[in-house]
């Protein structure tokens, strides 16, 4: 496993985690940094629904999520990435804090569970799991 790699694939997660945070506030930019970010047959299981394709994912990222919330941050911790050739694992223990448009701030818990690719474009990601801690 190359070093590189290993920073490629955990900016790339943070990435996605600052998309989520954008969508907030500035869809537009949300989806600008979502693009690119995931292979065309993603998929993301969150607990409550298997969503397939990076569009579907994108779009409940901005509308569901972010659209309820007035502000977000999401915080990454005790990253795991391995390597193997173009495949790679991540592993995360992921906070989120949220303000709730109704002015609810919510605290989540969980860990990401990930898989990556690589592609013509670089890193993407193939899948996220994320199990949720109450």
């Amino acid at each position: 496993m190359s070093a590189n790699d290993a920073w490629a694939i955990a900016n790339l997660k943070a990435t996605y985690c600052r998309a989520a945070d954008t969508s907030c506030g500035d869809e537009a930019a949300a989806r600008a940094m979502f693009d690119g970010l995931l292979v065309d047959d993603f998929v993301g299981d969150y607990g409550f629904k298997v969503m397939h394709g990076p569009a579907e994912i994108v779009d409940f990222m901005i509308q569901a999520i972010g659209g309820g919330s007035a502000w977000m941050i999401h915080a990454l911790g005790s990253p795991v990435i391995k390597v193997d050739g173009d495949q790679a694992t991540g592993d995360w223990t992921i906070t989120v804090t949220a303000r709730r448009k109704d002015g609810e701030v919510m605290v989540i818990n969980g860990r990401y569970s990930d898989t990556f690719r690589r592609t013509g474009a670089g890193w993407q990601i193939a899948s996220i799991t994320f199990d949720r801690h109450e």
